[in-house]
């Protein structure tokens, strides 16, 4: 992740695969809010039919699927 940042974000939004990058040395002067996805398995537990569970399912599609302005 180090190697696609260039040092001026302000957001970085990523999928459930980079869970915990904001934890990693390289990045702990960073000063930039991360949108992470949260995994599957972290909010399934409401089960599919609730209404909990799609709200927060439509929120960390939407966290996954942005795309990064070049």
């Amino acid at each position: 992740v180090a190697k696609l940042l260039h040092g001026e974000e302000n957001v970085v939004c990523a999928d459930a695969g980079y869970t915990g990058v904001e934890k990693r040395e390289e990045h702990a002067g960073r000063k930039v809010i991360w949108q992470i996805a949260a995994r599957h398995s972290t909010y399934k537990k409401h089960g599919k039919r609730s209404i909990l569970y799609k709200a927060i399912r439509k929120i960390e599609k939407a966290k996954a699927q942005v795309r990064a302005k070049v």
